[in-house]
């Protein structure tokens, strides 16, 4: 008997079932195509399935649900996709019916629409795999059928190259790119279930697979990776498979077996694989053989933890960087599994995250894929990544502050210019005491003081202070002011305790 699909499942951290809920059919409760899935800090879980958003306790109680229509004056009924939940408890929501990401708060009224895609040069329509060649981005723009190279310092494109079809050289949906140790381009025309090998001046020289189960053919070839002596390896994500091949496209071996479910991304680690599992949500690091060395993961929001996997890069180092796609965030590893640290400022404006795709690191650039909203970003990777720390205080004089707008964007600005940056989610501390912020911290002095505890492991400090304040006095809130005398005091102090450190403080809007 199959199972039902339409079924949401709780377990405990440790994989024990706790209780299920759900059903196919279009009643409160029912669904019909579960799409996507979050979970709030209030632990509300919400579920997208074709047009409706459901709102149910952790527990399966049913709460309230909403219908998604297109911008348009038939209010067409949209077809939703993924869901994300931001920390002041706003969904975003990607409508795929007219390529929009949707913002509604937790009451399920719509705060706001973002809407990108195009087919022009430089635009993007769902874009995919891509790989760093020396100073260039080769991106596969999925649903334009072709593949888009970057200059990767400027973001300017440089050339475009393909067109949909079927025939030798053409493009159905490719998915990703990769090239061997000659030069040689392979992509994944994964709607044409083949990999197209070109020469380094993109002339066809052949392909290899076609649709089937069998050793060497494709249901939905995904990703691929090549390793040091031009092997292939392409996930093949319907057929929860890794198949092996040379680079004349004769196959090798296939890994198949109970552990490997829906892989979506690969990446060459040293002289091993590794895989995202997204079945289980896993990162798996296999040897050349195929046998499994390292695995981690489960489903959850906690470090080291998943919600459908996607992209994954590994760095000159080894770490290993997995897009958490369903967290919306970048999660960095050890070889081995050891977590590091995070990036989950979840959003739509430049410097957050959105349901990343697949993901690619060359020296001190991290780029990121964002499918649902047409765009690819670029983050430093700075040599101080551990050791560094930011602090920033939202500051109001209370109730009637006429800037507050001002403050809570140039705040919320900085803290996206600290994430490009390289600063991961835990070294920032960020104060406010608006309600539309995701602030980690309220704004008052003894939680200022605290914060500059906080960072006295730090070996390099940027605080932002943002507001008006009075003469030498920067107010935190409508009770605390820190004046300049003191600021300046505790930052010598700060910097006395270790001796060489770095300090940069940035002054926003009138601050004395």
């Amino acid at each position: 008997m199959r199972e039902n699909v339409n079924v949401i499942k709780k377990y405990d951290p440790n994989g024990k079932f706790q209780t299920q809920w759900g059903q196919t059919g279009l009643e409160p409760g029912q669904f019909n195509g579960i799409k996507g899935i979050v979970v709030d800090d209030k632990r509300n879980v919400y579920v997208t399935s074709e047009n409706l958003i459901q709102k149910f306790t952790d527990n399966g109680t049913f709460i309230g649900e909403w219908s998604v229509f297109k911008q348009d004056k038939q209010k067409t009924p949209s077809q939703l996709a993924g869901i994300a939940v931001q920390a002041n408890g706003n969904l975003y929501i990607a409508d795929q019916s007219d390529n929009a990401i949707k913002i509604y708060d937790s009451a399920g009224i719509l705060q706001a629409a973002w809407q990108s895609s195009g087919y022009a040069v430089g635009e993007f329509y769902h874009p995919a795999g891509m790989t760093k060649k020396q100073d260039s981005l080769w991106v596969c723009d999925s649903n334009n059928h072709r593949i888009q190279i970057i200059q990767s310092e400027t973001g300017q494109i440089t050339s475009t190259w393909g067109e949909y079809g079927t025939t030798d050289g053409s493009f159905n949906h490719p998915s990703d790119i990769a090239f061997d140790s000659q030069s040689n381009i392979y992509v994944v025309d994964s709607g044409n279930f083949r990999i197209q090998k070109f020469s380094s001046t993109r002339t066809y020289i052949r392909h290899f697979g076609q649709y089937g189960r069998t050793k060497g053919y494709f249901l939905q070839p995904k990703a691929i990776a090549i390793d040091s002596e031009d092997i292939l390896y392409v996930t093949d994500y319907m057929n929860h498979c890794i198949q092996k091949i040379n680079s004349d496209g004769n196959f090798l071996a296939q890994w198949k077996n109970d552990q490997i479910r829906y892989p979506y991304d690969i990446a060459r680690l040293n002289q091993n694989i590794v895989i995202s599992n997204q079945g289980s949500n896993e990162i798996i690091v296999f040897n050349k053989s195929g046998n499994i060395q390292y695995r981690w993961g489960e489903y959850g929001h906690n470090n080291g933890q998943f919600i459908s996997p996607a992209g994954i890069t590994v760095d000159a180092d080894g770490h290993i960087y997995v897009a958490d796609q369903n967290n919306s965030r970048i999660q960095k590893f050890t070889s081995t599994g050891d977590f590091l640290l995070e990036f989950n400022d979840t959003g739509v404006l430049p410097g957050q995250l959105f349901m990343p795709g697949h993901i690619e690191i060359d020296k001190d650039q991290l780029f990121v894929c964002e499918p649902g909203l047409n765009r690819i970003q670029m983050f430093q990777k700075v040599p101080f990544l551990v050791n560094q720390k930011g602090i920033i205080i939202a500051g109001t004089t209370g109730k009637s502050d006429s800037i507050w707008n001002e403050v809570n964007y140039v705040s919320q600005y900085v803290k996206r210019v600290l994430h490009q940056k390289g600063f991961a989610s835990d070294q920032i501390c960020f104060m406010s005491n608006s309600t539309q912020s995701e602030s980690l911290m309220s704004a008052n002095f003894d939680n200022y003081q605290k914060a500059l505890q906080w960072a006295s492991d730090a070996d390099y400090l940027i605080v932002c202070l943002v507001d008006h304040g009075g003469k030498e006095n920067f107010s935190i809130n409508g009770f605390d002011a820190l004046s300049a005398s003191k600021f300046s005091d505790d930052l010598n102090k700060w910097q006395s305790d270790k001796g060489k450190q770095f300090f940069c403080f940035l002054r926003c809007l009138q601050i004395w």
